[in-house]
């Protein structure tokens, strides 16, 4: 009996442990992911090699990185072992490193290859990346346009979002009123109606529509879930953003973006501990993010962990020692401590750097009345009312007639 539980509680340590090691890894590739859009090569290709996954996503990072580097020949293996995980998936970059090595029948080989995928690029980027320069001035790029032309659907959305990056957003929203009257279960043209009615006029239930339509027709994209847990944020609704961050997570291989977004959501409908654990893997990834610190400080503020919760504040304070937000959340502490001096510095230095903000002064009378100062605090009061702070107006009446 003795053996067979010794031999369960092996096998739980080792599935704890093979746990353990896959929550690094994968910190290790968000880490790499973070870097690379960073500009961060060599650290991107640091973490990769310390991860040791290698599926499409990795492997094509990893030629991505070194293409960066113009390590073109490095590229070539890791892109073509990207494709044997998932076919296609790094066509386009394999054609662009061919056409570095002067191999134009392996770039044209593989952009028409791309151009027969899933993976499909926009027709500006064979037009206009800059690697493919000299590929065009071979015939093998006219043959190529003749004999994979893009359709006039596909050009029309093209035009659309050239518009809309000239901000002539209201000429790309009547193309694609056109494509959607004729193609109306195409889920892209939906997905950008949505996000340039945005650009438009902040029309948020009108692009919730649109991207709740694009979902209809695509219920597996991520970036369609990710841009609906947007709208939602930007609206309060922060029950239905958590639901669609959370979609979205689910379907992301590497998104740690995804992790600050969804604690925010979790922190808005008071879930703490879930929120505490997305934000502390997002600062495993970016730990010098100052966003990042001051929200799990305000989670940890929330229940009731203020000696953590500072220490947090004044690592963010100490990489951004002007962030008049920081000093009022440190302010909001010290005064669940009760350290009403602190609380007091930290006030008056947020009213120092943003006097016509009515909350700092509204908080910087707080700290002098529960110090006993209420002639301080009544003059904090009256200026915070006057900078429309009205909340001020209720001790006003109670601590200063």
């Amino acid at each position: 009996m003795n053996l067979q539980k010794s031999k369960i509680l092996l096998i739980l340590m080792c599935v704890g442990f093979l746990n353990a090691m896959a929550q690094q890894n994968n910190i290790y590739v968000n880490k790499a992911f973070f870097y690379f859009d960073k500009h961060q090569y060599a650290n991107a290709l640091a973490y990769l090699d310390s991860s040791g996954i290698k599926d499409e996503y990795t492997l094509a990072l990893k030629g991505k990185c070194l293409m960066s580097q113009s390590h073109f020949d490095k590229a070539i293996p890791c892109l073509h072992k990207a494709n044997e995980h998932q076919a296609h998936f790094a066509d386009y970059e394999l054609a662009l490193c061919y056409a570095q090595h002067q191999q134009y029948d392996s770039t044209a080989y593989f952009l028409k290859s791309n151009l027969e995928s899933i993976y499909k690029k926009k027709s500006h980027l064979l037009k206009f990346d800059t690697l493919l320069n000299s590929f065009r001035e071979t015939s093998l790029w006219k043959e190529l346009k003749v004999s994979h032309p893009y359709s006039e659907s596909e050009k029309s959305l093209e035009q659309a979002i050239y518009y809309s990056n000239h901000n002539e957003v209201d000429l790309a929203l009547d193309i694609l009123d056109e494509l959607i009257r004729n193609d109306k279960k195409n889920s892209e043209y939906y997905y950008y109606r949505a996000k340039y009615i945005l650009q438009f006029n902040k029309d948020y239930q009108y692009a919730i529509g649109d991207i709740k339509k694009a979902i209809k027709y695509d219920n597996d994209n991520a970036e369609y879930y990710h841009f609906l847990g947007d709208c939602y944020l930007n609206t309060t609704r922060y029950k239905k953003a958590n639901k669609a961050y959370m979609s979205a997570f689910k379907l992301s291989s590497y998104a740690y973006p995804l992790m600050y977004k969804l604690s925010f959501s979790f922190f808005r409908i008071g879930q703490y501990a879930e929120a505490e654990k997305y934000i502390q893997s997002y600062i495993n990834i970016d730990a010098q993010n100052v966003d990042a610190l001051k929200l799990i400080a305000l989670i940890l503020y929330e229940t009731e962990k203020y000696q953590a919760s500072l220490d947090y504040l004044y690592k963010a304070c100490s990489i951004d020692a002007r962030r008049a937000d920081l000093l009022i959340a440190r302010g909001k502490v010290f005064m669940a401590m009760e350290n009403y001096q602190n609380a007091l510095w930290d006030f008056g230095t947020a009213t120092d750097l943003d006097a016509r903000n009515g909350e700092f002064w509204f908080y910087k009378g707080l700290a002098f009345l529960f110090d006993k100062r209420n002639k301080e605090a009544c003059k904090c009061f009256t200026r915070a009312q006057n900078l429309n702070y009205y909340q001020a107006g209720e001790y006003l009446l109670k601590e200063c007639q």
